[in-house]
């Protein structure tokens, strides 16, 4: 069999569905691990993985954006105006 994990941003959580509720799943592509079937659309073999998959996901979400928000947190105002001043 197999299952399907989708993301959604406006409730902001994920959701795991056989996957044989979504027709448009080619199901050849589900193996053991999970992979990114789509933006947003995984697909695995168990739904215990998928969930370690998301708690994975998750932190290197937050880590992604947390190194964006020291990026603009260390930047001056000088080198903001000096960038949009050359641009």
């Amino acid at each position: 069999m197999g299952y399907v994990m989708s993301y959604d941003p406006a409730k902001n959580e994920y959701v795991i569905k056989p996957a044989n509720a979504m027709k448009s799943i080619d199901k050849s592509k589900i193996g053991e691990e999970v992979r990114e079937y789509k933006q947003n659309i995984w697909v695995g073999r168990s739904r215990e993985s998928l969930k370690e998959y998301t708690i994975q996901h998750q932190a290197e979400q937050i880590a992604k954006h947390m190194k964006a928000i020291e990026r603009i947190q260390k930047r001056t105002i000088s080198e903001v105006k000096q960038q949009y001043n050359h641009a």
